[in-house]
């Protein structure tokens, strides 16, 4: 019996497309942070869970406080990242918001709820959509 053997190409392509994969989320993450320090946003945290909820990116400007949930996406034929959120998504991130809000000080009325879609172009270059008040505190 004879072992096919995949092409040398073909296995760094598959292996490339493996670590892609395992670092994608983070790496969505990253790229958003830096598009939010590009104007003028301060990071005060990343992936913080409170009440069953996690929200990706929890940033400052001026006095208003932005939680902010990342989608990576490979294109955007599917719709707005915003789209892609149901309601009891939208309502976690609300509850998880709340309490890291009354857990540091911060004012409800100061918050805002945006998304930031980094979505994947043909040629591996990242492209940042950032939604602002993408929901309000009801979710809608």
């Amino acid at each position: 019996m004879r072992w096919a053997v995949a092409p040398r190409n073909m296995v760094r392509t598959l292996a490339e497309r493996l670590r892609r994969w395992r670092r994608s989320g983070n790496v969505g993450e990253r790229i958003a942070c830096w598009h939010l320090r590009a104007r003028g946003y301060e990071i005060i945290a990343r992936n913080v869970r409170y009440n069953g909820g996690e929200i990706d990116v929890v940033a400052r400007k001026t006095e208003r406080t932005v939680f902010v949930e990342v989608k990576e996406r490979r294109d955007s034929r599917h719709g707005r990242a915003v789209e892609t959120l149901t309601m009891e998504k939208r309502r976690r991130i609300i509850r998880a918001s709340r309490a890291f809000a009354a857990a540091h000080g911060l004012s409800d009325e100061a918050l805002r709820f945006d998304v930031i879609a980094v979505e994947w172009t043909r040629t591996g270059a990242p492209r940042v959509r950032h939604e602002e008040n993408a929901f309000d505190d009801r979710g809608l």
